[in-house]
């Protein structure tokens, strides 16, 4: 091979070495690239972790078996809206009763204020509220339930008293089990039921029968707690 053939072989093997290394350099920088990018975004992702305002939230669900799912609507004895939902987060102990009644609602009512001096007593009170649901949406209206709660001594601070639609009393009647018949004069006759339910409104325990002994009711409760 003379000279320039070699000259010529030789240019053409010093640009093909060229070539090679530019592209060599080209994939390593566009490789530096994408892991600078990559180290970025896990840099903001990390942030995200770390910071709660990016973080989405579920809200906590309402057990099946709460009275919380019920969608009824309701009134109070100062005629302000409410619903049992609003309970959520407090132990509630109430009955249902109408106003009217001279028998058995009023010794109901003394048991469950039995159940409150206790808890008083227990300084356990704080976390509870108590509850009077109408059975008698005719005549209990927000006035009269203000009378009735006012007449007993009612802490309005602890006691809540509603009345609502006759669906959303037979409604929560229904799911505690409690039954209740018009009579002929506008009275009713009725369960003597006192319920008591957890913070997420299910039922944990229900005393049947008036003037019943309290203490081990007491000591139930402020064993749950």
């Amino acid at each position: 091979m003379n000279k320039r053939n070699k000259l010529a072989v030789f240019g053409l093997i010093t640009g093909a070495l060229l070539f090679l290394l530019t592209t060599l350099a080209g994939c390593t920088s566009n490789a530096e690239e994408q892991s600078q990018k990559s180290v970025r975004t896990e840099t903001v992702s990390d942030h995200k972790e770390k910071h709660s305002c990016c973080d989405e939230v579920e809200a906590e669900e309402i057990s099946d078996a709460s009275l919380y799912q019920l969608e009824s609507s309701w009134k109070d004895q100062d005629n302000k809206s409410f619903s049992l939902k609003d309970f959520e987060g407090k132990k509630v102990v109430f009955t249902m009763f109408f106003a009217s009644c001279t028998y058995a609602c009023p010794i109901l009512v003394n048991d469950m204020k039995k159940v409150e001096k206790a808890l008083i007593d227990e300084d356990e009170i704080s976390s509870y509220r108590f509850l009077l649901v109408s059975i008698d949406p005719e005549r209990d209206t927000p006035g009269k339930l203000k009378e009735f709660a006012e007449r007993n001594n009612l802490d309005f601070k602890r006691w809540k008293l509603l009345t609502g639609s006759s669906d959303d009393i037979m409604e929560l009647a229904a799911v505690t089990g409690f039954k209740y018949k018009k009579d002929e004069n506008g009275d009713y006759s009725h369960s003597n039921i006192i319920t008591f339910l957890n913070e997420g409104g299910e039922i944990i325990h229900q005393q049947v029968g008036l003037n019943q002994d309290i203490t081990p009711l007491t000591e139930k409760l402020l064993s749950l707690n």
